[in-house]
């Protein structure tokens, strides 16, 4: 789609409004049919940059409308789901994988799995780091992961950490990485560019990408962040403006928590 609109690759560090300037450029009709500039797999990925929290861990106040952060967020969506036609492809299914859309800001398995009669579009596409907010330049969203925990009730302690042990070994953390099975929990430069280097659609792409920025750091999360519903999609067909939707995502989530505190007592 860049070929096919004229517009030069992006080859350095770019802000999500320049991002949205892509995306406008790109969005619109050509030999009959509409295309659409960028599509989020996980719309969350620019706030989760930010790194903060939509609910006080000490205290349960939900900070929806005083954390900054999530105005500038929704100010940000409301710019990209306002580009004229950018919703508007009329097509089914994936578009970033049928090559309907130019961008698409999701995870580091995209390539992974088979694409069926579109698997040779794997080919036309390249790995690029998020773009980022001005405010903060070469910050990557915060890194999540899958707890794996030994029971204090176990009988086998010393087994299952042993267990565990070999779990995060370079051997096993780069035979992982190669099938691009997940991040690695290892800082190991040999592990962490050997990244799908197993799976044919990655060779040859830049999967340094997924390593150039340095993650946020979210220290904290409450135990009621499991109930946040960000509503993105109800936001993109809204008319509230962002304070107004924020307001009230902020009152039903202050609701859920009260609901979910009752029924603890």
């Amino acid at each position: 789609m860049f070929d096919l609109f004229g517009i030069e690759y992006p080859t350095k560090e770019i802000t999500w409004y320049e991002a949205l300037e892509l995306a406008k450029q790109m969005t619109g009709e050509r030999n009959g049919q509409k295309y659409t500039g960028l599509v989020f797999d996980e719309p969350k990925i620019p706030l989760e940059q930010w790194a903060v929290n939509p609910v006080d861990p000490d205290t349960d106040e939900v900070l929806l409308t005083k954390e900054p952060a999530f105005r500038k967020y929704y100010d940000l969506m409301r710019q990209y789901y306002s580009i004229p036609g950018i919703m508007d492809v009329g097509v089914e299914g994936n578009l970033f994988y049928q090559g309907f859309a130019a961008m698409n800001a999701g995870w580091s398995a995209t390539l992974l799995g088979d694409w069926g009669d579109l698997e040779g579009n794997k080919g036309k596409i390249e790995i690029a780091p998020v773009p980022t907010w001005p405010e903060l330049p070469g910050v990557h969203p915060y890194l999540t992961t899958t707890p794996m925990m030994i029971m204090k009730e176990s009988k086998h302690v010393n087994e299952a950490f042993a267990v565990l042990l070999e779990y995060v070994s370079e051997e096993n953390r780069l035979r992982i990485s190669r099938k691009a099975g997940s991040g690695s929990v290892l800082q190991n430069k040999d592990v962490l560019s050997q990244y799908g280097a197993d799976v044919p659609s990655y060779v040859g792409k830049n999967v340094d990408a997924f390593y150039e920025w340095t993650p946020a750091e979210l220290e904290r999360q409450s135990q009621w962040d499991r109930l946040v519903d960000y509503k993105i999609d109800d936001f993109a067909k809204s008319d509230d403006d962002v304070i107004t939707f924020l307001r009230k995502l902020q009152e039903e989530l202050e609701v859920k928590i009260k609901d979910e505190k009752a029924k603890q007592e």
